[in-house]
């Protein structure tokens, strides 16, 4: 199936004057992912994210947003229907949290009491509840509420795609893993297009679906973060992420050390039960047993929202996917961190086939994550 596209840059040339930032510049961006791009100072990561809502325009080339030319749109209305963070969050100081969260959708002609509903949504889904924070003013904020404030303004008109430059730079490092943690637990259950440019790597390989490495405007690599790791495209991917994230050495720990529960179904149950359960976990994925427990495969959103519109009452044993590698409870850490490559999860079994629990893919990288940490201290 065609991964559907939400960006695409098709011949892009830039030059500033002084020389060409980007030259037969060509990439495609996946809808629905939050695709982390990286890179040198100037190698044209703003460049790239600032022609999407036309703040820069190519000197030649197109720019697609999901199949629309750019160049031929309205440049006000395709800012307000694109959410734009930047790390100075940009929020008007004389106005209220709810008026500042409310502003695009009051500029494109909402209603007082619609703005108010998506206001007051936004803040909850933040965590900042709105009856406590939407008469507030930026400054009775700390920072990390502030940028919490500018995604919800950069979400108020619920667009498909959202440009994040460095948002969470300028914060303290405790704020920062939090609001990171809240970006990808946002993105499950919303499914925006996030286009996010960090100079952080360990953010970068933290928040990302998939990773976007430029050099003198050319894409070196672009691949999952678990790909890159293990298979970088030359040295230079080496030498910028780092050599010491590419070294042999894995945890001593074993599956069952990562693996948890909750992540299964039984096969007689609905796939609304299992589309409940996915987003009770804000999972993709889950594990299908039998009637004693035994592994019988995968079911995932794609397959439950395939048949949902046509039978909700469609059991899960109906739609299961066979064949899905699994691991046991002494697999090492380095075949599991392989086999995750081309998995959502991996379940783990016992002797008798029976489920035990589930790997996920951030378990495997916070494992290694935790590795590699320990490893830089005691050095």
């Amino acid at each position: 199936m065609t991964e559907a596209v939400a960006v695409e840059f098709q011949h892009v040339n830039k030059n500033y004057g002084s020389g060409s930032v980007l030259h037969d510049f060509n990439l495609t961006v996946p809808k629905g992912q939050i695709v982390t791009i990286i890179g040198p100072s100037g190698c044209g990561k703003t460049t790239l994210l600032k022609m999407i809502n036309r703040l820069e325009e190519p000197s030649q080339g197109r720019v697609l947003v999901e199949g629309r030319d750019v160049g031929a749109a309205d440049a006000v209305q395709l800012r307000r229907d694109i959410g734009y963070v930047i790390q100075q969050i940009g929020l008007f100081p004389h106005m209220t949290i709810e008026e500042n969260i409310g502003i695009v959708p009051r500029l494109k002609g909402a209603k007082k009491e619609e703005r108010k509903e998506r206001v007051d949504l936004l803040l909850n889904l933040i965590g900042l509840p709105a009856e406590q924070y939407s008469k507030r003013y930026p400054h009775e904020l700390s920072g990390g509420q502030q940028q919490r404030i500018g995604v919800a303004r950069a979400l108020a008109s619920d667009p498909s795609i959202i440009l994040m430059d460095e948002p969470f730079s300028a914060l303290d490092p405790i704020s920062r893993v939090q609001l990171q943690k809240e970006l990808i637990q946002l993105n499950q259950r919303l499914h925006k297009t996030i286009i996010f440019v960090t100079h952080d790597i360990e953010e970068a390989l933290k928040i990302a679906d998939r990773i976007i490495l430029l050099k003198e405007g050319e894409v070196i690599q672009n691949s999952t973060p678990a790909e890159l790791l293990a298979h970088p495209a030359n040295d230079f991917v080496i030498e910028f992420i780092g050599q010491e994230r590419f070294r042999p050495s894995f945890p001593s720990e074993m599956a069952q050390h990562i693996m948890i529960d909750g992540l299964s179904i039984s096969n007689i149950s609905t796939i609304v039960e299992a589309l409940d359960l996915l987003r009770l976990n804000q999972a993709d994925a889950l594990a299908v047993t039998g009637n004693w427990g035994e592994l019988l495969g995968i079911v995932g959103i794609e397959e439950i929202s395939e048949h949902l519109q046509h039978d909700s009452k469609m059991k899960v044993g109906d739609i299961v996917k066979n064949g899905t590698p699994a691991l046991f409870e002494n697999t090492p850490i380095s075949d599991v961190f392989e086999l995750m490559q081309s998995q959502r999860i991996l379940p783990v079994v016992d002797d008798q086939n029976r489920l035990i629990g589930t790997v996920t893919r951030s378990g495997v990288i916070e494992a290694i994550g935790r590795h590699f940490h320990r490893e830089e201290t005691s050095a």
